[in-house]
């Protein structure tokens, strides 16, 4: 009876090492944090279109501001709970965890999406340059999380779910960011000196 037991113990014990119930926690905190931000990088995203594609006034400067504002903090935000997914280790996701990676990307794309699309509405507007000047810090800050949380989430990826990959479906907007953030760098050069000149 007491053979049995302890038996059954250590087969318990086992399966428990071998399939971890809670699986890989800082997925978790990540999974529910992208999906998020997604919502709210859509949401300010849609909003800037449709200011940038506008007349400019005071207003509607001070709207695309507070949605950058929102979007910069959040996206900052995102860089520090994707960060601890690189002490993931091979086979460390559960079942239910390994079945939600793909969503987990999907929302990431969705994130990328929108930021480019967000850069090239502001940098594409009629605002002038003393508008330009006060979203390109934020919007610049924005954009260069991207890479930021890519890179953790590849390696993430890679490691703990490399058949579950699907990062590849972001590159073209991640691309594109790049290039914008290069277009915003120049732009807040031209304004500093005073030229006026817009790419």
């Amino acid at each position: 009876m007491q053979f049995s037991t302890i038996v059954l113990a250590a087969l318990s014990l086992g399966s428990a090492i071998a399939s971890p119930v809670g699986g890989f926690a800082p997925f978790n905190s990540a999974a529910s944090k992208v999906a998020n931000v997604k919502l709210i990088v859509g949401q300010e995203a849609n909003r800037i279109n449709s200011w940038a594609s506008g007349v400019p006034n005071a207003n509607t400067i001070a709207s695309v501001k507070k949605s950058l504002v929102t979007i910069r903090s959040n996206m900052n935000q995102l860089v520090e709970t994707v960060s601890p997914l690189e002490s993931a280790a091979k086979d460390s996701l559960s079942k239910e965890q390994i079945a939600s990676v793909k969503q987990f990307q999907n929302d990431i794309k969705d994130i990328f999406v929108n930021l480019e699309s967000v850069g090239n509405s502001v940098t594409n507007s009629n605002f002038d340059k003393t508008a330009l000047s006060q979203f390109n810090p934020d919007l610049q800050s924005a954009l260069t999380s991207a890479p930021l949380v890519s890179a953790n989430v590849l390696a993430f990826i890679n490691l703990a779910a490399p058949s579950y990959a699907t990062y590849s479906y972001w590159y073209p907007s991640l691309i594109q960011i790049d290039a914008l953030i290069s277009i915003i760098i120049n732009l807040n050069l031209k304004i500093y000196i005073g030229l006026g000149i817009y790419l």
